[in-house]
Order: C-alpha cells, then structure tokens, then sequence
C-alpha cells in the first residue's frame, strides 16, 4: 500500500507540473504573441537534470565544449553529489572513466573497469559476484547485499550479478571511493559504482562500432542513433551484440570456453513539455546465453603429503590419469559443464521540474532479472575420478534466481552558487528475491552414510529456496553553507529504515541424472534427510525469526578551503551503514547490520596554467560488526557457511591521481593508491584447509591480517597521443599499464588462495580524420601475456584449490564511425 501510494503521489505531482507548466506557457505565447522558446530536448549527457541556475548553466556549458573540443585537463564534469559539477571541485574521491575510455579499449563490463582502477577489486564468485572498494566489499553468500552499490543513471541494482549488464552505450562511470550514504543510500557502505548512459540530443547522431579479435573469436557490433522528432522531443535506439569462443582450452569437454552470446538493447527518449520542465525516459532489455562461464582450473595435485589421507578425490583423479595430472595455470581445464544464462528489464525515468531557481526531480525505477547459473565447484573430470557414479557432472551447483525491484525518489534542490545551497528528499524501495539451489553431491557415495534410508547408489542431491521482500524508506538532506571567504561546510544526513521478511526451505533427495533441477528432484525420508544434512554442510528448517526492522541515521560532513585559486583542500567525515538481514544458500543465520565511521582528507590542485592535475585523498575508515560468510571443513572435505557478525577491521590509505597534457595532444595520467586495510579484531576466523587437519571444529585469529582483494599497491600510467600523420588523418595511440600487489582471494589468510602481483600492459593505435568521423584501430589487450586468476577457493578433495583464470593476449581490430 505504501508503494502505491508513494508512486500515485509522485506520478501526479509530476503530471501535474508538466499540465500547469505548459499551460502558462500557452498562456504567456498568446498573450504576447511569442513564439516557444526552444531549449535544448536534454541537459549535458554527463548530467542528471536539474533546474536552469547560473552555477548550473556554467557547468553546462563545461559538459557541452567536452564533446567539441579539448580542455584544461581538470575540466571533468561529475555527478557525484547529485548535482553537475567540476571533478576539482567534489570533497570525494572518484574515479571517473568516460565512455570515450571505453570504447577505445572495447570495455564492456563493470568487472574489466575495475581492474584497472586503483583500489577496486571486482571477481567473480560461485554464489554472487564479489565488489570491493578499498578493501572492503560483501563476502560470498546470497543473502548479503553488496557493500558497493551500482546507479545506473540513478537506479539501484543491488544484486551483484546486475552488473554484468551495467556498462552499455554510456557516457561516463564514476567510482566514488568511501560511504556514500547521503546521496546515493544506506548500502553504499564502501562506495558506489555512479553510471550515466548517453542520452538523446537534439541534432541527428549515429554512432557504431565493430570490433573482432581472432584469438578469442571475440566479437562486438554496438550501434546507436538520436533522432530529434520535435524541437521538444527526442529518441535514441541503441543496441549491441557481443561475444567470444573462449580462451580456455576444456580436455573433458573438448572446447574452448567461455562461450557467451550476449544481446541488449535500448529505448530513451527525452522531453521538454515545457521550458521550465524535463523529461528523461528510458527501457533497457538484455539477454545473455553463456556457456562454460565456470572453466576453473585445479592446481595442487597431488597436494603436499600430509594432506594426501583426506585427499579423496585427487587421489582417484591420479589413479584414473595414471599418475599425472595437470595442476598448473596454463589455461587448460577439465571440468564439467557450466552455464549462465540471464535476462533482465530495466525502466528509468526521471523528470525535473523548475520551481523559479529551485527544482523537483522524481526518479522512477524498475528492474527484474531472471537467471539460471550451473558450475561444478569440483575441476576434477567426472570421468576420471570427479564422480563415483560416471555421471557427467561431479559437484553441481544449479542456481535459479528471480528478483524483482520499484523504487522511488523524490529530491527537492536549491540553485547552486548563494551563501546556503541545499537539498532534501524522500526515497522509496521495494524488492522480492526467490532464489533456489540444486546441489548435486556426486563425488563421494554419500547414500552409504544413511543405511536404510538410501544406498551407496543414491544419486543425493538438496535444495535450498530462499525468498525475501524488502522495504526501504529514507529521508534524506544535504546543505552547503558559504560563510567565510574560499571555505564552504557540507552538511549531509539519510535516515533509513529497512524491513525485511524471509523464508526458507530445505530438501534432501536423490536424482536420477547429473543435473539437480526442478525436474529431476525426489525428496528423500525425513530420517535420512536428518542423517545427512549435517554431512552435506546444509542447515535444516526455517529461520528462526523470519522478519526483522533495522533504522539508522547516518550523519556526513566535511569542510572544503580553497588554498589558492585552483587548490581546495578538504577533510570529511561519513557515518555508513548496512542492514542486517538472511543468509542464503546452506545456513540459516541472521545477521545484524554493519557500520563504519569514515574519514578522509585531500587536497585537489590545478596547475600548469589548467594543463596538469594533482589531487590526493588520505583515508581512515574503521568498520563494526562486519557481515561475514565463515567456512569450515566437515570431516568429510566438504564445507559448510556460517553466516553472522564476526569481526572489526580498518581501512586505511593514501590515493593519488595526476593528469598532464604535455603537449598538444600528448597528455600522461596515473592512478596510484596504498591501501592497508586489516582485520582489527577477528578471533574465531576460519581456517586454512592445512589448519583444518589438525583440528575439527577449527578456527583461527585472523586479527591483524590483511583482508580479501585489498592489494598494499594498485594503480594505472596511461599515455595518449593524438598527432597530425598528414593533411587528411591523424595517428593516435593510447597504452595502458595498469598494476598490482598480491592479495588474497579469500578471507582466511591463505597464500595459497592469494593472486601473485602483476602489471598488464594495454595498446591502442588507430588513424583517422580529426574530426573523428571514422576510426580505424588495432587494439591489444594484456600484450606480455600475463597469467592471473580473478578467483581462487579450496574444494572438497583439501589440500588442492580451484582457480578462474583471466584472458590472456588479445589483439584485435576496431572500426568506429560517429556522425
């Protein structure tokens, strides 16, 4: 009822302002004989709307001459504060890439952004796709939202595996470093992922781009057009079609993987029914069918000695391959069958409303996904020892999600510039998740356990359902006080309350082929399914409270001085805070809500005269109550996740960016960043699988040790170069180093499940008019051929681990036109 009522409120102030907007324009036309006045149909395509202030229009015009011609190198236009603005002039650390970027290097995923960002970590997981920021990101469990939260042109998708999608036909990305709580919600704990797509204009624009490289059978054709249909209204069409054959060769299997076939698109249009009011609309449809997304690798067998009696499953691996296995990274896999097949519809409107020099904005979302992902979380070939059954699969995991999102944001803000500038606003939240697993349970005869209820030939199986509701609603302030010379106060606060009900099944049975699904289930005896749910790692029954209410106020404010005119300095502080909630997949725990108490100093320069930029970011942030997945070895090898608060940990840090244009159409830029960020007090942490041998039940003290995916050193060089070759072309070339130390991959302080420290190497050239009309350009990707992995966990045979691997060389060819 809530939710309607919010929508229907909303819906008709909107209506409402366009009918009585447009009604005194007809008026004040007729009375004075003008003619419309035509505006443009959409503000800056970097920009959200907002009402027409000086400070706004000076922004727009920054946003405007982007497109047309180069700049000072400082003069990069964000929306980190809801607001258009100078990066130089936002008390935040952001990270901001431009679609530009990203169709240089042909990056299309969220996932290959980060990588080379300082201070981002994104991998992905089994169960969920993992997002960290400074070291600090949700561990792996269903039921957790993500520390890090994604806007798309500011729409919330909070499930991880929404970000697969994220990164079509856009016009910039902002990774904004630290709690944002204020301005983008209480879940934004570590930071936020801010994206805005490419809008309509109201002049005629295409643009397409084909890309192909040989090696990977990689392919992209992304095309785009604007067509302006009235002097006040506007479309854009937009979509793509991507895809490989893989990189990773599949001896069981006998292909290369991943193999994905990947389809969006999208409709946008924008609206000026009136000049005082703006409309931007937009429906996003995407469809990927993904085969082999889950090719890992086995390293480590045969395991050191002292692990070879619990070694189960290596041992028949050896036995069947006469004694040798592959257990190297050379990307080569044996592992059964994977898939990930996704389909999601995402709406967003947003309209702005002029009130004098104030302004209204209502966004609306709506988003649902369906997806059904299959991996087998053991890489032994099921014929060679990974199934006792000879079935095709050895440890499936089948995952068959449906989720469902509304929300709703109304913001009241000031014209920008006077002594007080403010904002506040309401948000609205709506969300259903029924999520389900299908486990096989293939590689050891575990029928044998339960006599009497089942047989060593039991093919056992379980399922777990999880379904949730969730409502957020917050209200939400900010305010810029002007009341000393070249010093500003931000004042910022959300209060949010958050309600969730959830339930829970669980069923242990048999199957009669290799894959567990809804078709291929038949419950087992209640006696039998007590005997081995505890083997298998799974809890049994209902929460035990199935809905709970968490309410926080989370208070930010920080104080800006401009030390010279084109020097600010900065010191903040940020309360961030995320809900409590259920855990998903084999446990039943509920957990409290996380807390963390920021702060943070910089210092952002201009300098050269507007042709270099310097800005650097301190940061301390001390966390509470951390939401944490714990996974312990049964006697068996097999795992089982306790989910629960567990631990306090700090992140801390120095981060530095620097831009400079050395000369005409050569400019250098870094990303450079340290990070420390460590457990604080973590006694009963779970162990290595070389601690868990020694003793069972078994934990460890964890407190001091580094966390997962916060490498001490991360960052990128980049150099570009944009010279005359003759009267008519122009030579670009643009490289890439981006760079790391290791770090683990889990949070058990194992080396053995950490990523060793690399440095990756990125090239671009390409000719063309300087106009740009066309590009012709080879690209080339990880050009030394670097062997990392994006993922690494232990598996049910201890002593050996499981390894995703990342692409290695790729050179390919690209072809744009714009126009």
């Amino acid at each position: 009822m809530m939710k309607a009522s919010f929508a229907v409120l909303t819906a008709g102030v909107s209506v409402l302002a366009v009918w009585s907007s447009a009604a005194m324009a007809e008026t004040a036309m007729v009375q004075t004989g003008a003619e419309p006045a035509v505006q443009p149909v959409n503000p800056p395509e970097t920009e959200q709307p907002n009402a027409p202030s000086p400070a706004a229009t000076s922004a727009d015009e920054v946003a405007q001459e982007t497109k047309d011609k180069d700049l000072a190198v400082g003069d990069i236009v964000v929306t980190a504060r809801r607001r258009t603005e100078r990066l130089q002039d936002v008390p935040i650390s952001v990270s901001a890439v431009s679609g530009k970027s990203l169709d240089v290097y042909n990056i299309q995923s969220v996932e290959t952004v980060a990588s080379r960002v300082s201070n981002v970590r994104i991998s992905p997981g089994p169960l969920s796709d993992l997002i960290n920021i400074r070291g600090v990101g949700s561990s792996l469990n269903l039921g957790f939202e993500q520390s890090v939260g994604v806007f798309v042109d500011g729409v919330y998708r909070p499930r991880s595996r929404a970000i697969r999608a994220a990164l079509f036909d856009v016009e910039q990305v902002e990774i904004l470093k630290g709690p944002q709580t204020t301005f983008f919600g209480n879940n934004t704990i570590a930071g936020a992922i801010n994206i805005t797509t490419r809008k309509p204009s109201q002049s005629l624009e295409t643009n397409a781009t084909a890309f192909y490289a040989p090696n990977f059978g990689e392919y992209s054709v992304e095309a785009g057009i604007s067509v302006p249909l009235t002097p006040r209204l506007a479309v854009r069409v937009a979509g793509r079609a991507n895809g490989m054959d893989g990189y990773i060769k599949n001896e069981y299997l006998d292909d290369t993987s991943p193999r994905t076939r990947e389809k969006i698109g999208r409709v946008a249009l924008a609206w000026e029914p009136a000049e005082s009011v703006s409309v931007d609309a937009r429906v996003d449809v995407g469809r990927m069918r993904n085969d082999g997304v889950w090719s890992t690798q086995l390293v480590s067998c045969p395991p050191p000695p002292e692990f070879l009696p619990r070694a189960v499953v290596c041992q028949r691996y050896l036995a069947a391959a006469g004694g040798d296995a592959d257990d190297e990274l050379d990307g080569v896999s044996s592992t059964a069958g994977s898939f990930f097949n996704y389909d999601y519809l995402e709406a967003a409107q947003t309209t702005t409303i002029g009130i004098g020099q104030h302004s209204l904005t209502l966004t609306t979302g709506y988003f649902e996904h369906e997806y059904e992902l299959l991996n087998d979380v053991l890489p032994f070939p099921p014929d060679q020892g990974g199934s006792v059954f000879n079935t095709t699969q050895s440890l499936p995991d089948l995952i068959l999600e449906d989720f469902h999102l509304f929300s709703q944001e109304l913001r009241f803000q000031s014209p920008t510039g006077g002594t007080l500038e403010y904002m506040a606003g309401l948000y609205y939240y709506n969300s259903s998740l029924d999520a389900s697993t299908y486990q096989g349970e293939f590689f050891l005869p575990f029928g044998a356990f339960a006599p009497g209820f089942f047989t060593p030939a039991d093919k056992i199986a379980f399922m777990i359902r999880n379904q949730e509701k969730n409502d957020t609603y917050s209200a939400f302030a900010s305010a810029t006080l002007r009341l000393l010379p070249h010093s500003r106060l931000n004042l910022g606060g959300r209060y949010s309350i958050v309600k969730k009900k959830a339930s829970r099944e669980t069923v242990l049975g048999t199957v009669a082929d290799s894959l567990p699904n809804p078709d291929d289930f038949t419950p087992g005896p209640p006696g039998g399914q007590a005997i081995l749910f505890p083997i298998v790692g799974v809890e049994p029954g209902q929460f035990d409270d199935t809905s709970r209410t968490d309410k926080k106020f989370m208070p930010a404010v920080s104080v800006e001085y401009d030390v010279r005119p084109n020097v600010m300095a900065y010191v903040s502080y940020a309360k961030g805070f995320k809900a409590g909630g259920f855990a998903g997949y084999a446990g039943k725990s509920i957990f409290d809500p996380e807390t963390v108490d920021a702060f943070e100093a910089g210092v952002k320069s201009t300098i050269l005269g507007g042709r270099g930029v310097v800005n650097v970011a301190a940061f301390y942030s001390d966390y509470n109550d951390l939401q944490e997945t714990t996974t312990i070895f049964t006697e068996l090898g097999t795992t089982r996740q306790i989910v629960g608060n567990v631990a306090k940990s700090t992140s801390k840090g120095v981060e530095l960016t620097a831009r400079f244009t050395i000369a005409d159409g050569i400019s250098l830029a870094t990303d450079v960043a340290y990070l420390d960020a460590r457990y604080k007090d973590y006694e009963n942490a779970p162990c290595t699988a070389l601690q868990s041998l020694f003793a069972n039940p078994c934990t460890q003290d964890l407190s001091g040790k580094r966390r997962a995916f916060a490498p001490e050193w991360s960052g990128n060089v980049a150099l570009s170069v944009d010279r005359p070759l003759n009267a008519a072309l122009d030579f670009r070339f643009d490289t890439n180093v981006y760079f790391t130390s290791w770090y683990y991959q889990q949070p058990i302080a194992d080396k053995n499940l950490s990523q060793p420290g690399y440095a990756k190497i990125d090239a671009r050239f390409a000719i063309g008019p300087s106009n740009r009309r066309w590009e012709l350009a080879v690209v080339g990707k990880n050009l030394t051929d670097k062997r990392t992995a994006n993922w690494r966990q232990n598996i049910a045979s201890p002593g050996s681990f499981q390894v995703l691997e990342d692409p290695g060389r790729s050179v390919g060819l690209q072809l744009s036109w714009r126009q």
